[in-house]
């Protein structure tokens, strides 16, 4: 073969590659164009599929539908003195202005114990994809009755195999604090308890807290080193879930009665264990307003304490919430709250 014609036979080759590149980077761009105009309405523009929040609105019915801000201090807010209660810390919260009158190391980091329940009420019911789901029928799985048996964490004492409903469950995990329907809701909404505690902070994220004075490594508040709220955020997220109504229906609940495929014939009731038992059904109250709503909690002292958020109507028509931490025995906070809506209530 002559100079000459290999010479041409490398030209032709080098052509070909050429044109196979070319070929194959125009063939990238489609593909990319493609892309990019399916996954165009997902970052906020408009198109055939919808936007962002109209695809979340269809898959997450029950998300914020109502507008919320979180709460300030007052300009008068005053500093609640170290001797008039037992507890470590205090907010008031006049929800109505939505301003906090009075408080004691409100964003001092501490530990929320059961007071977390009320973040996970909202997430549980926020990431529910219909109305239909609060009607599902869950099993209490041994693995979560033995592991929370293991912790002596089980506030009512389900055992592993019995059946509630999705929104039964939800109100065993507010009105008896209980962590199997804790768990057991967490993993049904996400697949894990480590899943849905993402979920949680996302959402204490949207309402304005920081991580660095709110983080969750769990949904049913026991203790964890690198789990810890603040009384004011407390405040917000309670504030919260007092203006959802299906919220606000579960914590302000003396009981609940669970269907015949939990225990039948036994006459099973949740009651609230701080309205009806702690409280004595408003037998220990202010003067001047009526609790309606609350979560307490408690680890050892040297973490959380005796800690509770308590929501309260006024007589003369506002809305306040009361958060405190620290508090060395049941009584103490309770008198603490009694007396901290008495002295702020205007």
């Amino acid at each position: 073969m002559s100079k000459k014609n290999n010479s041409k036979l490398i030209s032709d080759g080098m052509l070909g590659a050429l044109i196979i590149v070319i070929a194959a980077l125009i063939v990238f761009a489609i593909v990319m164009s493609l892309f990019l105009i399916v996954a165009k309405p997902f970052s906020g523009g408009t198109g055939i599929v919808g936007s962002k929040q109209e695809a979340t609105t269809t898959k997450y019915p029950f998300r914020q539908n109502f507008s919320f801000s979180t709460p300030t201090f007052a300009e008068n807010s005053v500093v609640i003195e170290t001797h008039t209660i037992k507890s470590e810390r205090a907010v008031v919260l006049n929800v109505t202005d939505n301003k906090i009158v009075a408080s004691r190391q409100a964003e001092t980091v501490m530990y929320p114990a059961s007071m977390t329940k009320v973040m996970t009420l909202i997430t549980v019911y926020e990431n529910l994809t219909s109305e239909a789901a609060l009607n599902e029928i869950l099993t209490i799985s041994k693995e979560v009755q033995e592991r929370m048996e293991a912790e002596e964490s089980s506030g009512y004492g389900f055992k592993a195999g019995e059946k509630l409903t999705v929104k039964e469950l939800m109100y065993a995990m507010i009105l008896r604090s209980d962590n199997i329907a804790c768990v057991t809701l967490a993993e049904y909404i996400a697949g894990s308890e480590a899943n849905f505690v993402k979920l949680m902070n996302e959402k204490a994220k949207s309402l304005g807290l920081s991580q660095s004075t709110t983080l969750f490594q769990n949904c049913t508040g026991l203790h964890h080193i690198y789990h810890y709220t603040t009384c004011k955020d407390i405040a917000t997220i309670m504030s919260y879930a007092m203006k959802n109504t299906f919220c606000a229906e579960i914590l302000t609940s003396l009981k609940c009665v669970p269907g015949s495929h939990f225990r039948p014939g036994e006459g099973s009731v949740f009651y609230n264990a701080l309205l009806v038992h702690d409280l004595g059904e408003g037998q220990i109250s202010p003067d001047n307003a009526t609790i309606k709503a609350g979560k307490s909690g408690f680890t050892d002292y040297d973490t959380s304490g005796q800690c509770l958020v308590s929501y309260a109507k006024a007589d003369n028509g506002d809305e306040y919430i009361v958060v405190t931490s620290n508090a060395p025995a049941k009584p103490d906070r309770h008198n603490d709250h009694v007396f901290l809506y008495e002295t702020y209530i205007e």
